[in-house]
């Protein structure tokens, strides 16, 4: 196990930056391993930099298992979030070609409602 420091100042920045990457096979690899990490991340980190990563991933994907895998973890992640920074993550789902895809807002929608 890695101390939380060591998480947030090595393993963090190695996962955002393959969030960049244009190979959907790796996106899904880094979207299946993101929600160990959610939890110990620095707020800030989540909110400025995960947050906007998964975002852009999921609309410029062509890959639906990367699309959907994107937005339910954006739903993982709405509870560690403030209300507007949720409400901002809520707004890709009218982005969203349509599609089955758009479906997947539905639980975002719903773990919102307070």
């Amino acid at each position: 196990m890695m101390p939380r420091e060591a998480k947030n100042t090595v393993l963090v920045p190695l996962i955002l930056r393959a969030c960049d990457s244009p190979n959907p096979k790796a996106q899904e690899e880094v979207l299946k391993n993101i929600p160990r990490l959610v939890l110990d991340m620095d707020y800030n980190m989540l909110k400025d930099t995960l947050v906007p990563k998964m975002v852009a991933m999921c609309l410029r994907t062509t890959s639906a298992v990367v699309r959907s895998a994107a937005m339910a973890l954006m739903a993982q992640v709405v509870p560690r979030l403030d209300r507007e920074a949720a409400d901002k993550m809520l707004e890709v789902c009218a982005q969203v070609r349509p599609g089955r895809q758009v479906a997947l807002c539905a639980p975002l929608t719903a773990v919102t409602v307070w």
